[in-house]
């Protein structure tokens, strides 16, 4: 793949959360797993406090606790990594929320078209529940969940 489009990719990617439903589902598409809880605060500490604190990240948090923030709120995360070094932790958290797990191939069309399958699922799931998600997956031929 070309080097301009892979950093378009991890652009979009990096950290974008889609809701599809206020705080029923989401899906989470990053290339990396998450930063151990133990590092988080070094991490910042690079930049200084005074950084965070102008962006919409200034609350400091961790893996763990927005993992937990999830399960509470019984909402599903839909996981997919760019790296397989990121595999276990997005199957964990699919696994934790009922949600999917599965790589994100950028470097083929089936990676998209998987993709835009799991999103077009949801939504139908979400507007017209369990029939016209198997309408759907009769008419695309897209069976994964």
């Amino acid at each position: 793949m070309v080097a301009g489009l892979r950093k378009q990719w991890r652009l979009v990617f990096s950290m974008l959360i889609f809701k599809l439903k206020k705080d029923q589902r989401k899906l989470l598409l990053q290339e990396i797993g998450p930063t151990p809880d133990y590092d988080v605060q070094n991490k910042r500490n690079r930049l200084g406090e005074g950084y965070w604190q102008n962006t919409p990240f200034k609350n400091p948090t961790t893996a763990t606790a927005e993992l937990s923030k999830l399960k509470q709120k019984e909402i599903k995360v839909h996981a997919f990594y760019v790296e397989r070094s990121a595999a276990s932790s997005f199957q964990h958290v699919a696994n934790q929320t009922g949600g999917t797990c599965s790589e994100l191939d950028v470097n083929s069309a089936k990676g998209a078209e998987n993709l835009t399958h799991l999103v077009t699922s949801r939504i139908m799931e979400n507007i017209g529940g369990e029939k016209l998600l198997k309408i759907y997956q009769t008419k695309f031929g897209f069976v994964g969940k």
